[in-house]
């Protein structure tokens, strides 16, 4: 688990119909479990979502069908060895992921702000890699361990799906009176005789 963050604009269409945009903070990635070797391998990322949302707006119980661009920023890796960490690196913009990935995806809102929302990147999260012949995919990765152990045929692919729980906090933009600023006329004062 990890927190993430976003900003979500909604315009509403109808009660029952809007579009959704916005600007979000990820950090996402993938475990690989490979005998007594254990790879994280994770990448902040921001995107911009494009989406439509139906259903009851007004009680915020709702699905909204999508679709994100997102720009890789920052990859992590931590290698482990019989669960001991042996190396740990990032680096901003890497060689090692594609830094543009498309993703779609699927929300459903149940009323108070809580959702459930299931993501499929299009791409594959890790670059593919060539060795020295031009093949795709057979160089490996390699460990950061002393015997510089290489884990041949890795990637092979790494298309992300992921489920997330969440909340949308909303702007209730209650309506507000107008301030009327121009003064108030002044009424001569009458006497009733």
């Amino acid at each position: 688990m990890w927190f993430n963050t976003g900003v979500v604009v909604e315009q509403k269409i109808t009660n029952h119909f809007a579009l959704v945009s916005g600007l979000n903070l990820r950090n996402v990635g993938l475990i690989n479990k490979l005998d007594s070797i254990k790879l994280k391998q994770r990448v902040y990322s921001t995107g911009v979502p494009l989406a439509i949302r139906f259903g009851d707006l007004n009680k915020k119980v709702n699905v909204t069908l999508g679709a994100e661009a997102e720009f890789f920023l920052n990859y992590k890796v931590k290698e482990f060895v019989f669960d001991e960490k042996i190396y740990k690196s990032n680096e901003w913009l890497s060689d090692n992921v594609e830094l543009f990935n498309h993703a779609v995806f699927v929300q459903f809102q149940f009323g108070n702000s809580l959702y459930i929302r299931f993501k499929y990147y299009l791409n594959n999260f890790l670059k593919e890699c060539a060795n020295q012949t031009g093949t795709v995919n057979t160089c490996g990765y390699t460990m950061h361990n002393s015997a510089k152990t290489t884990i041949s045929g890795y990637p092979l692919n790494t298309q992300l799906f992921y489920m997330s729980f969440g909340t949308e906090r909303f702007d209730k933009n209650k309506k507000k009176k107008p301030n009327n600023t121009s003064p108030t006329p002044t009424r001569t004062p009458t006497r009733n005789i």
